[in-house]
């Protein structure tokens, strides 16, 4: 018996919403404990603002990036040229132990949520006199990060670059060291861990439906906004524009073409739909 469009919608919601749950409280303890150390290093040794200010920087640097020198320094961290290792050598500074705690973190939700995934494409593909497709997760992971041309590692990097710059904006603010150590928190709370792990989950769909297509040779896809409230704001696919995931709503795309999450928005809960039956 076919399993129903209706009915993999159903499962691929419930899978995400299971996956996302699993990764975002993954996220949050590497969150959690990178904000208890970031905290308790801007404590140590005295008044912060007066040891920014007495940080030697390079003259030549331009006025504006003096203050952002000396916040980097005081906060540490440089975002490495290569992948890092998957242990945890003693030798490496509190951003590089973060940096790989989160990539860790993101990669066992990432294969937790592929298994869960899969299982819902699997179910509706051979259903239809399709094989069972098996995929691997770690090809699946880089592959879809290959796609969307974003390494997770930049996730990590791009939070101790706003680190640095939140530090830089306080000092020159006036304002007190308390809330500059609340400002912390919403680059570590809750709310972000859930957003990441709703972007990465939904690009893994995204590649894990495109796995799908590929295997059986279907040829198009249809744009679906699951039911939700989708955004009207513009968007710009293959050179034609479009008033958000509304106007996409239904529309028939190619094997090949920008699929959502990627395509559309940050948090875009739209799914790439097979349209081809068995033959």
């Amino acid at each position: 018996m076919k399993v129903r469009y209706s009915q993999r919608r159903s499962n691929i919601l419930e899978a995400r919403r299971k996956s996302v749950a699993h990764l975002s409280e993954l996220l949050e303890s590497v969150f959690s404990d990178r904000v208890r150390s970031l905290k308790r290093e801007l404590r140590d040794g005295g008044n912060l603002r007066k040891r920014i200010s007495r940080m030697d920087v390079p003259d030549e640097l331009p006025p504006e990036l003096l203050t952002l020198k000396k916040a980097a320094l005081v906060v540490g961290g440089n975002p490495p040229s290569n992948p890092p290792p998957e242990n945890l050598p003693h030798d490496l500074d509190s951003w590089q132990k973060f940096r790989i705690a989160l990539l860790i973190a993101l990669n066992s939700g990432l294969a937790y949520a592929l298994g869960l995934l899969a299982d819902v494409e699997n179910d509706w593909w051979t259903s239809r006199g399709y094989e069972q497709v098996d995929l691997e997760a770690r090809a699946t992971i880089l592959a879809y990060q290959a796609r969307v041309g974003r390494n997770l590692t930049l996730i990590a990097d791009d939070t101790m670059l706003d680190v640095h710059k939140m530090v830089s904006d306080w000092y020159v603010s006036g304002r007190d060291f308390s809330s500059l150590l609340a400002d912390l928190n919403k680059y570590f709370g809750s709310q972000r861990a859930q957003l990441i792990a709703t972007q990465e989950v939904n690009n893994l769909n995204s590649q894990i439906s495109l796995a799908f297509m590929t295997a059986h040779r279907t040829n198009q896809w249809a744009w679906d906004a699951m039911g939700e409230k989708p955004c009207e704001s513009e968007l710009e696919i293959n050179g034609k524009y479009y008033m958000g995931c509304m106007e996409l709503n239904g529309k028939i795309f190619r094997v090949g073409d920008p699929m959502p999450p990627f395509a559309s928005h940050i948090g875009c809960q739209c799914l790439a739909t097979p349209i081809k039956e068995a033959t």
